[in-house]
């Protein structure tokens, strides 16, 4: 066998090592539970958790800073719906279910990290070829594409939960975003105009309808009931925006006469 294996070319070893190694990553089984390293450990079990907080903090500002679009950008809903956000009344376990949600991706971020630390400090003290310097630069790549893209699967996430809490479209406010110019909002410009253009147009329907009835409402019994006063509308319909055009008052305002016999 051994002179077998010393028939074989330069060309020919290198890939009998190269299938030997793909094999060995493949039968690997990754279900298994490893403990996590000492030194790992012993940081993050710190006899002082603030000691452990500045530390976050400290990484947080020595991270380089990178210009990729969108994944790289921070998410946030637009200024316009804030106000209505602040107002709505969800079940608590939905955003609590979200916290635990982003915690485990960012538990799955540490373990590759961990691995990654593992395969390093293998090489350190056992030497390591050109091919497993790549296949740990492949799996350092992969993390970094895992965690950006991650980031932006929360963004969503977060605009979801927004959608389900706003009644959209209800908002005749103009936008004024200036201020988050670095931000990857929630919604983009366009559709926030085609939500206030529906809403506009949902609002001059009601207006039509309610100079129909006079003023009145009908009831069950199907006697009319006055409306004293202008309803006030939810988030999107307060307020006078641009572009909106004001009922005439003398036509909102009715007085109710009765006959009297002479």
């Amino acid at each position: 066998m051994g002179d077998n294996i010393n028939e074989l070319t330069q060309e020919q070893l290198q890939r009998l090592l190269a299938l030997i190694e793909q094999s060995t990553i493949d039968d690997f089984d990754r279900s298994q539970l490893f403990n996590l390293p000492e030194e790992i450990l012993q940081e993050l079990e710190e006899p002082f958790s603030f000691e452990l907080k500045a530390k976050l903090k400290k990484f947080g500002r020595d991270t380089l800073k990178y210009d990729g679009g969108r994944w790289t950008q921070s998410g946030a809903i637009n200024r316009v719906f804030l106000s209505e956000l602040r107002k709505q009344h969800v079940d608590a376990t939905q955003p609590i279910h979200a916290l635990y949600k982003g915690a485990d991706r960012l538990r799955t971020a540490a373990k590759a990290s961990t691995e990654i630390y593992s395969d390093f400090q293998h090489i350190i003290e056992n030497g390591g070829s050109q091919e497993e310097m790549e296949i740990v630069l492949q799996q350092i790549k992969r993390l970094a594409v895992y965690t950006f893209a991650t980031g932006k699967e929360l963004d969503k996430d977060a605009k979801d939960s927004a959608l389900k809490s706003l009644k959209l479209p209800e908002n005749m406010q103009y936008l004024r975003e200036t201020d988050d110019e670095d931000k990857d909002l929630a919604f983009a410009p366009e559709l926030i105009q085609k939500i206030q253009q529906g809403c506009y147009e949902e609002a001059v329907v009601k207006s039509a309808t309610s100079k129909q009835y006079g003023g009145f409402k009908r009831n069950d019994r199907g006697r009319g009931s006055f409306r004293g006063g202008q309803k006030r509308g939810s988030f999107f319909g307060r307020g006078r925006g641009r572009g909106f055009t004001p009922t005439n008052d003398n036509n909102n305002q009715h007085q109710s006469t009765t006959s009297h016999p002479n």
